[in-house]
């Protein structure tokens, strides 16, 4: 037993550190924007077809995520995925068209889907009876902390050396680091080595039951599709992450351009964004241990009413109050990535949750591939404001919060 939970507490680790190195790519990325738009003579919305292209190829790889982990050890498919997201990082470094990192950009999807969002959703939800929602809240929180200190780093030494040498030395960091971390520490499902998922439990009351909490249910067997179809619940899972992860990407995939049209410079606004990661540490710390403690339910509808708060001040308060007030719960929003794999396995069960979590990230894909352009066009449509996109934002977390408040109800009408 201890040597399954050594195991299984070595495989969370490397899916930590690889949503960091995967998840600080976006960052990254989005920093290298504005000198790209510069050197290439492309427009911002030219640019942006990159995370558009990238999300296209990430909604594939979504949908065959469950193969994936079934034929292929999840050590190699990091390793592949580290490669596509170098080759991104080259194409900035050396190419001299746009259309070639259009190219490179479905690649870089395929990789950031399988060494982030796959890995962690699946193996740690998979290798957890309890404690999963505070794993994924831990990986959220190093992602946000360390990418807190690389957007100014990053902002930098765009600034000193250029993008393009930046992109090189990135490259190099992110494909090596993640072949690395990927060949050391991952492992398959425990169905594979023939043990059973262990708990962790944390800050949880003793009397409180385990379909409240953020543990994972009992295993059951796999729903078919045409069964699951018919219950409302499924499409409620579904579509509450994928409408904030849209939204949420809107601001994402721009947001130098959201503080600088606040009238900041670019060193200025990665310091905005550094805040809103290092806001994002705390927020997330804190969700996985409401989760756990509280329940997912209550800790949803709280985080979502923290994101209505956020997006209603940076509509309202301009320069950098409304700044400050966006980056401080503009992350409020990440617990979304954890509706899916914990709604999914209560309502479900493993089985059918390893399936509804690919569908899942698959939906997002879809409409992720639209975000970024969707938000530049919004912004032209308010005179260069993002203030249409915050209130569209606003009005999907109260959609979130009916959601799930239905599916509270639901989950209490099954036990009953």
């Amino acid at each position: 037993m201890e040597k399954t939970k050594r195991r299984a507490l070595l495989c969370a680790a490397g899916c930590i550190l690889c949503a960091f190195l995967a998840g600080s790519t976006n960052t990254s990325l989005n920093l290298f924007l504005t000198s790209l738009c510069e050197d290439l003579g492309c427009t911002a919305t030219q640019a942006s077809y990159i995370f558009t292209f990238s999300s296209c190829c990430g909604m594939v790889v979504s949908f065959m995520g469950g193969t994936l982990l079934s034929k292929f050890h999840p050590k190699w498919l990091c390793c592949a995925g580290g490669i596509c997201i170098g080759g991104i990082f080259l194409g900035v470094a050396f190419s001299h068209s746009i259309y070639i990192i259009w190219a490179l950009s479905f690649f870089y999807g395929a990789g950031n889907m399988m060494c982030c969002t796959l890995l962690y959703q699946t193996l740690i939800t998979g290798w957890f009876k309890t404690g999963a929602s505070f794993l994924m809240s831990v990986s959220m929180c190093v992602s946000n902390g360390l990418g807190a200190l690389l957007s100014p780093v990053t902002a930098n030494l765009v600034t000193n050396l250029g993008y393009r040498r930046t992109a090189l030395l990135y490259a190099m960091i992110f494909a090596g680091g993640l072949i690395l971390v990927g060949l050391l520490t991952l492992s398959r499902l425990p169905s594979a080595y023939g043990v059973e998922p262990v708990e962790l439990s944390i800050g949880r009351k003793k009397t409180q039951s385990k379909a409240s909490s953020g543990q994972i249910s009992v295993e059951r067997e796999e729903v078919p599709t045409k069964e699951l179809l018919k219950r409302p619940v499924f499409y409620v899972i579904l579509g509450v992450p994928a409408l904030i992860n849209f939204c949420l990407t809107m601001y994402f995939y721009n947001m130098s351009y959201v503080y600088i049209s606040k009238g900041m410079e670019l060193v200025q606004a990665s310091y905005f964004i550094s805040l809103a990661q290092a806001s994002g540490l705390v927020l997330n710390f804190t969700f996985g241990m409401l989760s756990e403690r509280l329940g997912k339910e209550r800790a949803f509808t709280l985080y979502f009413t923290l994101g209505i708060v956020g997006m209603l001040s940076a509509t309202f308060l301009n320069g950098w109050i409304g700044a400050v007030a966006l980056a401080l719960l503009i992350n409020a929003a990440q617990c979304c990535f954890q509706y899916a794999p914990l709604f999914a396995h209560t309502f479900f069960g493993g089985k059918t949750a390893a399936k509804m979590i690919g569908w899942a990230n698959a939906f997002v894909s879809v409409l992720c591939m639209f975000a970024a352009p969707v938000g530049i066009f919004l912004s032209n449509l308010a005179g260069g404001s993002f203030t249409i996109v915050f209130l569209a934002f606003a009005a999907v977390y109260v959609i979130a919060i009916l959601g799930t408040r239905f599916l509270s109800a639901q989950k209490v009408k099954v036990q009953a």
